[in-house]
C-alpha cells in the first residue's frame, strides 16, 4: 500500500496549500463557500472512505456537501494477458511499490505514511508518460465514480456532489512542432512550446463526461506540475463550480499529438 492509498494523505497534502496556489473557476460564490468548508472547517467533514462503506468518501452536514476522492496517473494502460483477459499495467505503480517494500524491510518502524519514493521504470519515458495514457485514465477514473453518483444522491439528499481529482502526473505543454512532440525528448534542444502548459480542467476532451454528469463541483489537486523551466507556473489546487454556466467559456480543444510532458 502506498502512501496516497490513503485518502487522508491526500487531505492532509492538500490541506498544505497555500492560498496563493489556488485558482477559483470561474470564480463564482459557491467556489469561495468551498474554500471556506473544505480549507477552513474541516473539522465539519466526515470520512467515510473504508472498503465496506457506501459512497461518497467524505460528506458535511453542516455544509451539505460531499464528495468522492480519485487519482490520475499518465502511466497505466492496459494489456492483454497470454490467456485473453484485459488487465491493468503500470509499470511507475510496480517500481514504486517494490522500492517501498524496500525501505519497509530495512526500517520496519517507519509508518508507510512516511515513505515517500520517486519511481522511475526501466524503458522508454515518453511511452510510458504521454498525453493518451493520461486522458484515457482519467476517463476510466471519472466514469467509474459518475456511476456512484445516483447512490450518493440518495444517501444524501439536497446535498452538493462533488469530486476530489489528486492529479499524480508532472505538466505538459504544447508544442508547435509535431515532429519534436512526437521524438524522444532531447535535453540540450530548445523546443519551441506555448508558455501557459496543459490545464487539465480547461480541456474539452477531459471535461466533456464530467459537464455531462450530475456533478455540482470539481477539485483539481496537482501539486507536480511545478516546473522551473516552464515561465507559467500552473495553481496546485482549483475549485471548479460546474454548475456556473460561464466555466464552459474557459474550455478549449488542446491538439493531443503536440502535447508532451516537460
Amino acid at each position: 500500500m502506498g502512501r496516497l492509498d490513503n485518502e487522508e494523505n491526500i487531505i492532509k497534502d492538500m490541506h498544505e496549500v497555500t492560498s496563493d496556489q489556488i485558482m477559483l473557476l470561474p470564480g463564482s460564490k459557491f467556489e469561495k463557500q468551498l474554500i471556506s468548508a473544505i480549507m477552513k472547517e474541516w473539522p465539519k467533514w466526515t470520512a467515510n472512505n473504508g472498503h465496506a462503506c457506501e459512497p461518497p468518501d467524505y460528506f458535511s452536514r453542516d455544509h451539505r456537501l460531499m464528495f468522492d476522492v480519485m487519482r490520475v496517473n499518465d502511466s497505466e494502460t492496459s494489456i492483454i494477458t497470454k490467456r485473453g483477459k484485459e488487465v491493468r499495467d503500470n509499470p511507475v505503480l510496480k517500481r514504486e511499490q517494490n522500492l517501498a517494500r524496500e525501505v519497509k524491510n530495512s526500517f520496519p518502524n517507519v509508518s508507510e505514511d512516511n515513505i515517500f519514493v520517486n519511481a522511475v521504470p526501466d524503458g522508454d519515458y515518453d511511452k510510458i508518460h504521454n498525453y493518451q495514457n493520461y486522458y484515457k485514465h482519467a476517463q476510466k477514473v471519472f466514469s467509474s465514480h459518475i456511476k456512484r453518483i445516483p447512490r450518493c444522491r440518495e444517501l444524501h439528499p439536497g446535498y452538493k456532489m462533488g469530486f476530489l481529482v489528486m492529479d499524480e502526473t508532472e505538466s505538459y505543454l504544447q508544442h508547435s512542432n509535431i515532429m519534436d512532440a512526437m521524438a524522444p525528448y532531447d535535453p540540450n534542444k530548445v523546443y519551441k512550446v506555448l508558455a501557459t502548459p496543459h490545464l487539465p480542467f480547461t480541456d474539452r476532451r477531459f471535461m466533456q463526461c464530467l459537464f455531462k454528469s450530475d456533478l455540482d463541483f470539481l477539485i483539481w489537486f496537482m501539486p507536480y506540475k511545478h516546473n522551473e523551466k516552464m515561465k507559467v507556473q500552473p495553481p496546485v489546487l482549483c475549485f471548479i463550480d460546474l454548475t456556473d454556466d460561464n466555466v464552459q467559456e474557459y474550455l478549449r480543444n488542446y491538439p493531443q499529438y503536440l502535447m508532451r510532458r516537460m
